[in-house]
């Protein structure tokens, strides 16, 4: 994904006739060096390209050739950007000169990437996808064509992810965004808003995949790289946001009374559209909801406790006979009680689903009320708007 080569994969019919002729063109050459191999005939051909569009200014890209036996005699494909085309003929530089000059169409404007970037998001509109990522294909060759354009790589990637995953494709989706994180993990990526972008679509792509924890992670992460730039409250409250609607997809409303008690006190300096007294109410709704289940799983607990203690009744009834030599060596059997195996098991339980679903240090549940102190976590505010 990472790099500014064009892969060349033609016919053997192809490569051998390359390697024909320039046994025979190389001699018109002066200092030329008779080719060897398919791969030296075509780097003989690719030079004489090179030199043309450097005459205009226009960088031929490194090519990385293949030969494929089971192609037909004429066939040659060629991926560049984002994007494979197929071609019929034997002339592959006359369809790698096309396909550069189309792909660096406008790059002396000086702001070809975000025009490209642009025409996508037009296309999008129109609901035109094909269109739309052939523009970003291009906006990504063009980042390696030009200097120093990390930022527009990261940002055509996100984009090209977010195009994936709105056409149901996660798989390419999940590929173009690690792409994208690569680049921003790099300690020379200094942007903190494309970093709390890429940081926050990760963390979607995990709640698609119904992993809070994942999704949780890189939210948090988001909230580091905005930080300490100019508003990050406003940030602050959009990861909280996009957070509590994850928890309450994934059904941990606990989790998610959590992150909303965070987004009420951002509502006191944050203008987030949301009448706190509603949401006040909406809140104390999730809190009932995060009650519910917890009264669930406890209750789940205790039959699961029921199997084990029959399962240790039944056991201690065969230990008599399997451990009887015991008494004999260490002077006597020690014998655990019913009672006091359910005792061992059922406690801890209990108290882990209770610190798990509140996230919190100290725990008070009233049928009327709830208030939780403890760890929260984040989200996107549509839903309250």
């Amino acid at each position: 994904m990472n790099n500014n080569t064009i892969q060349l994969v033609m016919s053997t019919a192809i490569s051998n006739n390359y390697y024909n002729n320039a046994k025979k063109d190389y001699k018109k050459i002066k200092s030329a060096v008779k080719p060897k191999s398919e791969f030296d005939a075509l780097k003989f051909y690719a030079g004489f390209l090179e030199k043309k569009l450097s005459a205009e200014n226009l960088s031929l890209p490194k090519i990385d050739y293949k030969f494929d036996n089971t192609f037909p005699a004429d066939k040659h494909t060629i991926l560049i950007g984002f994007l494979l085309y197929d071609f019929s003929g034997y002339d592959v530089f006359g369809s790698i000169e096309s396909a550069v000059r189309y792909y660096s169409e406008g790059i002396n404007d000086g702001d070809a990437i975000e025009a490209l970037i642009n025409s996508s998001n037009s296309y999008i509109e129109k609901n035109k996808y094909s269109k739309a990522f052939e523009a970003l294909s291009r906006a990504y060759y063009l980042t390696f064509i030009l200097p120093d354009k990390s930022e527009e790589r990261a940002m055509v990637l996100f984009l090209a992810s977010k195009l994936m995953r709105e056409s149901n494709q996660p798989e390419k989706a999940e590929g173009y965004i690690s792409s994208a994180l690569e680049i921003i993990n790099n300690s020379a990526f200094l942007n903190p808003y494309i970093k709390y972008i890429i940081h926050g679509f990760v963390s979607i792509l995990w709640a698609d995949r119904n992993n809070a924890k994942n999704a949780a992670n890189f939210m948090m992460e988001a909230k580091k790289d905005i930080s300490k730039v100019p508003n990050a409250k406003k940030f602050e409250a959009d990861i909280y946001c996009t957070l509590h609607e994850i928890y309450m997809s994934t059904g941990d409303y606990a989790m998610a009374y959590s992150i909303s008690q965070e987004i009420l006190e951002l509502l006191n300096t944050v203008d987030l559209d949301i009448n706190i007294d509603e949401y006040k109410k909406y809140m104390f709704s999730i809190a009932n909801l995060a009650i519910e289940q917890l009264k669930l799983q406890i209750i789940q607990l205790q039959n699961k406790n029921a199997d084990l203690t029959a399962q240790y009744e039944k056991l201690k009834n065969s230990r008599k006979n399997l451990c009887s030599k015991s008494k004999t060596v260490f002077g006597q059997t020690s014998v655990i009680s019913t009672t006091e195996i359910v005792k061992m098991i059922i406690e801890p339980c209990v108290i882990f689903a209770l610190l798990r679903l509140f996230g919190a240090e100290t725990t008070r549940i009233d049928y009327g009320s709830i208030t939780v102190n403890g760890n929260n976590n984040i989200i996107d505010s549509t839903i309250y708007k």
